[in-house]
């Protein structure tokens, strides 16, 4: 879309659906899946080309110098075994595949320098909860930064590398759940709001952008936009239904 006239460019027909996208930092393609694998389409010509045969694939993310694309596969058997299920790293043409979580993870999203990737995973002392994790990608060293008896999800790396903001569930709805900030190794964990899902930072790392319920003119609940600053301040909706 065109943020300017609003104008929609299809870039897959219906014989081509796409689902969980990603742009490429030079804007030049987009990362998807379709049918649990991995394409890549490029923007100007629509030509599109197919990187995995696995038909287990989820959430692609583009490294941030453009040359790699790590995405999470589920155990498929027999096509995906379960030491095949976890996290892969491969370079943008598809060549030098590496996996650098086995067996659980999910969700994932790049630090800043491309060296790490923050992920969720199912750890044994705490299923079926999801923790936080980072991964190195050098030397596939896993370390857990949350600790919880509820799930924690949508972890999302602020743009200066030194903050990860995610999404918990506590259970019943309790005064855990919401959103969250820590640093990037896990210390000071911080609740930033009670209501609110799927964390995202602004590209000055100054606020997060988050969806929550609000109660509309007709007295009905809807799902909308919500920013605020980073400590948790000025909370208020994007939209208004």
């Amino acid at each position: 879309m065109n943020l300017e006239t609003m104008e929609n460019n299809f870039l897959t027909t219906a014989g081509a659906v796409g689902g969980l996208p990603d742009w490429s930092p030079d804007g030049k393609k987009i990362v998807y899946i379709k049918n649990y694998n991995i394409y890549v389409i490029e923007v100007e010509t629509k030509q599109i080309t197919k990187l995995t045969n696995k038909s287990s694939c989820y959430f692609p993310s583009w490294s941030p110098d453009g040359q790699k694309i790590a995405y999470d596969m589920l155990t498929n058997w027999p096509t995906v075994s379960v030491d095949s299920a976890g996290i892969w790293i491969m370079s943008a043409d598809c060549s030098g595949e590496k996996q650098v979580v086995r067996f659980d993870g999910r969700d994932l999203d790049w630090s800043p320098d491309g060296d790490k990737l923050v992920f969720i995973q199912a750890s044994a002392d705490k299923a079926p909860y999801n923790e936080i994790s980072v991964v190195n990608i050098n030397d596939s060293l896993v370390v857990r930064l949350t600790n919880n008896d509820f799930d924690d999800l949508y972890p999302s790396w602020s743009p200066d590398g030194n903050k990860i903001a995610w999404n918990s569930f506590g259970e019943g709805g309790d005064s855990l759940s919401g959103i969250w900030v820590m640093n990037a190794d896990g210390t000071e964990q911080r609740h930033l709001v009670t209501k609110g899902e799927l964390p995202a930072w602004s590209p000055d790392g100054k606020q997060i952008v988050y969806s929550a319920s609000i109660i509309d003119a007709h007295k009905v609940q809807c799902v909308v936009l919500w920013l605020m600053n980073t400590d948790g301040t000025n909370q208020h909706p994007l939209i208004i239904p």
